[in-house]
């Protein structure tokens, strides 16, 4: 944050997928990642997706495979 104020909410996403990143990829692909979807970091303006939305987008992915049904095996087709 600026000197003296608390972060922004975006800011503070961007922490977050940061984090999350993390387990994945080492810091060279987390920045190559969030260089092609928020552009540059300091300007919100010329982001491809806002931080909020992409963390969003995951968080629904995330979710929806976690809760997705799993076929058993006597119903597989294989």
């Amino acid at each position: 944050p600026e000197l003296g104020k608390k972060y922004s909410v975006e800011q503070a996403v961007i922490l977050l997928i940061v984090r999350d990143l993390k387990s994945i990829y080492d810091f060279e692909h987390i920045r190559a990642i969030l260089k092609v979807a928020f552009n540059t970091i300091s300007d919100r303006s010329d982001d491809v997706i806002s931080p909020l939305a992409y963390y969003e987008s995951c968080a629904h992915v995330l979710h929806a495979i976690h809760h997705q049904d799993t076929p058993s095996m006597k119903d597989s087709n294989l």
